[in-house]
């Protein structure tokens, strides 16, 4: 039996205008990923402050 090795042919070039969509794009994604993610931390963090008041006047 012999294996038969695939060939890999090299992708298209991209237009500067369709590179420079791409990077525009990943931009704007990278700052609407940061935006939930501070929101989550900001939600995450009241709800810690908020357990922590529950637990200290139960216990505390």
């Amino acid at each position: 039996m012999t294996e038969s090795t695939p060939t890999i042919t090299p992708s298209p070039p991209v237009p500067a205008s369709r590179l420079s969509q791409l990077t525009e794009s990943l931009k704007l994604e990278h700052q609407l990923l940061r935006a939930r993610f501070e929101q989550y931390k900001k939600t995450v963090r009241s709800n810690h402050r908020s357990m922590e008041k529950e637990v200290s006047r139960r216990f505390g």
